[in-house]
């Protein structure tokens, strides 16, 4: 069983880490900047990974620096599942609420990168049109926390530090 604090901890980076995520990408979208790779990278990766590891390392502090790895995990994983649910969430209304437009500009972008690199002999896959379907959504939310839950293991494995026993 999870000490609660593990799990207020790991809630609560994760709300913080849901707001700053859903006005970010507002701030992007009405900027023009939703297309910067330099920036979808920093959003999409980056940020939650911030998030995620501030929540482990605030759980091994609050643990007085006795922590198990699950419990780590936990508190990561609470903080990017709340993070990506809010950023999926998001974007998806941003495509098709607020700016249903937005669709066909990153289309198109993607056509013009898909012919640049055609003209310029590498072979790579043909833009599919985005899948904007609840099951679409879904499974690209489900993908990132599992590719994101990744490092947060690995991290969780370096935090550990077992309680001494007591006789």
């Amino acid at each position: 069983m999870l000490p609660p604090q593990i799990k207020k901890i790991g809630l609560s980076y994760g709300i913080i880490g849901a707001i700053v995520m859903v006005t970010t990408y507002l701030i992007f979208w009405k900027t023009g900047n939703f297309l910067n790779p330099l920036i979808s990278v920093f959003a999409h990766i980056l940020w939650p990974l911030g998030f995620g590891f501030g929540a482990q390392i605030h759980a091994k502090i609050s643990q007085k620096g006795f922590i198990q790895t699950r419990e780590a995990v936990a508190a990561f994983f609470l903080a990017i599942l709340l993070i990506c649910i809010a950023e999926s969430a998001t974007i998806y209304l941003i495509y098709t609420q607020i700016d249903p437009e937005l669709q066909n500009t990153v289309q198109d972008a993607a056509m013009k990168v898909y012919e640049e690199r055609k003209a310029a002999g590498l072979t790579i896959p043909k833009p599919q049109k985005m899948d904007l379907s609840f099951q679409g959504f879904s499974l690209s939310t489900v993908m990132k926390i599992l590719l994101l839950l990744v490092p947060g293991i690995i991290v969780g494995l370096i935090l550990r530090k077992k309680r001494p026993q007591q006789v």
